[in-house]
Formats: structure tokens, C-alpha cells, sequence
């Protein structure tokens, strides 16, 4: 069943960046001690960051297979969560062990966000079998996920990412978490790195672009870092993070006037669903027009952030280790 997984997993489309992160949703990640949507996978369903067959495909699939294992996993690919929890563990019942079954726990539980049920699920995985990519990101997500996580758990989880990504040369969800984190526990030496390794893997994904850029925003890399959002800009025209990151580089540089149609863009275009960034966009654009001196005008690092709380199209990316 493993077998036929990782085949399968090769061509997921789920759930995309909350990203948005997130995968995508959000708060300031320094906001409350605690990673605010982590990364629960690499590929998406309305907003694709890695996508090879879509949702209806699946679905098709679903319908016409007799074969559990293929059922099961087209169940994941078709982002139907709660299905794909029930199929898997009826699988157990029979195949207890199985480890392609336990995987699909860990993923359906992971994106319904039940993380400390994924870490449960991980942790039989890792005593019936070796510790797969999956199971060390879903443990480090239950880690820096907890009500009360301390320094200590953001240190844990720490090593579960790092453990998670390097563990197989096409890991991308777990490099992503760990960037964040290093963002959050301010380390964006860190931060850069990996999120430059985490571009190579996923070819310039979103919720990489963003992460390399608001790490090298933070090291003054700052030419370094308007690549990485214009190339975000390519892909989705109206990004607001992508915007206001941009707005905030072009103050930098004393170009106001070319800051201020950033600002434009990113208010027409996304008001109705990036409420905060918005509100910080107009505090930024009262601010370049009161300042005569832009040289008084603090540059802006601050952590970051998914804004985009309601809006559905930025769900957190699935956890799926694709080998072809």
C-alpha cells in the first residue's frame, strides 16, 4: 500500500498555502508564542502551489476503483478529509499496521487540524515502522501547535522539521514549517536558508517566495528579497503580502510614488478578503504622505504574517511526501 501511495501522492492537488500557510488564515506568527497556521503539506486545491491532476480527476477515481488503497488515497487527493480518516481506519481494523493507512490518519488529521491526533497516528507509524517525513512534520506541528508551547516545544520542533526535511530530498512541507519558525524564534539566517532550499524543491512555490523574501527583508538582502515578491507578483498579480512587502522596500529606497501604486494595488484588489494587511497598507500610505523626510520613515520587518484568515481559498497545505 506504501508503494502505491507514494505513486499516488506524486500527483496530488489539495490544499494550498494559508499559507499560506500556509500552506494557507492569519495572525502575526510572534503574536501569541505559538506558529500560527503551520504547513501541513505542499500542494493545493483552489489556489495550486503544486498541482498535476485536478480535484474532479480524483473524484473520478474515487468512484470507479475497486482497489481500497487507490480509493483511500484519491479520497486524500479529492481534500474529502473526514471520508478519508473513516476509510483509513477501517483499513486498520483489518491491517493494523499498515503503514500507507497510518500515513493517510496522519494527513486527514493533520488538515481537519487535529495535530495531536496526527502526532498520535505518527507515533504508531514510528513504532511499526521507520520514521517517515510525514510523521516527524506531523509531530513537530503538534509540538509548536500546543495551547500552552513553550521554548522548549519550539525547540523540539525545530528538530522534527529539520530531521523531517532533510530526511528525503523531496520534503517541502516540513522545510516550510521550519522556516516560519525560525522567523518566529527571529533566526532569519536560518529562515533564508532553508527557504531557499524549500524554493529548489517546489520550484518556486508561494509560501517559499514569501518566506525567502521576508527573510532576506530582515538580513537588508534587499534586492534579494524584491526578486522573491515579484516573482510571487507573477503568478498572483494581487498578492498582498507580495504588495505590501514591495511597498515597504520601495519606501526603503525613497521611491514613494512607486510604493504608493503598490499600496493601490493591494487595497483595490484585496480589501474585501486581507482585512489586517489592508489596515496596515492605509496606516503605511498615511504615513509616506505625512513624511517630507522618508528618511524618517522606519522600515517595517515585522514577522510574517498570513492575513488572509477568511478567506477559504488559502487552507493549509496538505502533508504529503511525493516521490515519483
Amino acid at each position: 500500500m506504501r508503494t502505491i501511495y507514494k505513486h499516488i501522492i506524486y500527483f496530488f492537488a489539495i490544499a494550498a498555502l494559508s499559507a499560506c500557510t500556509t500552506t494557507g488564515k492569519r495572525n502575526d506568527l510572534a503574536s501569541n508564542s505559538k506558529l500560527q497556521d503551520p504547513i501541513v503539506g505542499q500542494s493545493g486545491s483552489s489556489n495550486f502551489v503544486i498541482s498535476k491532476i485536478k480535484r474532479k480527476h480524483w473524484i473520478q477515481i474515487r468512484k470507479s476503483t475497486k482497489n481500497p488503497s487507490k480509493k483511500l488515497y484519491a479520497t486524500l487527493a479529492a481534500g474529502a478529509w473526514d471520508a478519508a480518516e473513516i476509510e483509513a481506519r477501517n483499513h486498520l481494523q483489518k491491517h493494523p499496521k499498515d503503514e500507507g493507512a497510518l500515513t493517510a490518519l496522519i494527513i486527514a488529521s493533520s488538515m481537519q487540524r487535529k495535530h495531536p491526533l496526527a502526532a498520535y497516528y505518527a507515533g504508531l507509524l514510528e513504532k511499526y515502522h521507520q520514521p517517515s517525513a510525514e510523521s516527524l512534520n506531523a509531530r513537530g506541528l503538534a509540538a509548536v501547535t500546543a495551547p500552552k508551547a513553550s521554548i522548549e516545544d519550539f525547540q523540539k520542533a525545530v528538530q522534527l522539521f529539520h530531521q523531517s526535511f532533510y530526511s528525503t530530498t523531496t520534503e517541502i512541507a516540513a522545510g516550510l514549517n521550519l522556516g516560519r519558525l525560525y522567523l518566529e524564534l527571529g533566526d532569519a539566517q536560518g529562515a533564508s536558508e532553508i527557504f531557499a532550499e524549500a524554493r529548489k524543491r517546489c520550484n518556486d512555490c508561494l509560501p517559499s517566495l514569501i518566506g525567502n523574501g521576508v527573510a532576506n527583508s530582515r538580513l537588508r538582502n534587499l534586492d534579494r528579497a524584491r526578486t522573491a515578491f515579484k516573482l510571487v507578483l507573477k503568478v498572483d498579480p494581487y498578492h498582498p503580502q507580495a504588495l505590501y512587502r514591495l511597498a515597504l522596500i520601495s519606501k526603503e529606497d525613497r521611491k514613494l510614488e512607486q510604493a504608493k501604486r503598490y499600496l493601490d494595488l493591494l487595497m483595490v484588489h484585496s480589501k474585501s478578503k486581507d482585512y489586517v494587511i489592508t489596515k496596515k497598507a492605509e496606516e503605511l500610505v498615511r504615513t509616506l504622505d505625512s513624511q517630507s523626510d522618508v528618511s524618517n520613515i522606519a522600515f517595517d520587518d515585522s514577522d510574517l504574517k498570513d492575513t488572509t484568515k477568511d478567506n477559504k481559498q488559502d487552507d493549509p497545505l496538505i502533508k504529503v511526501n511525493s516521490e515519483p
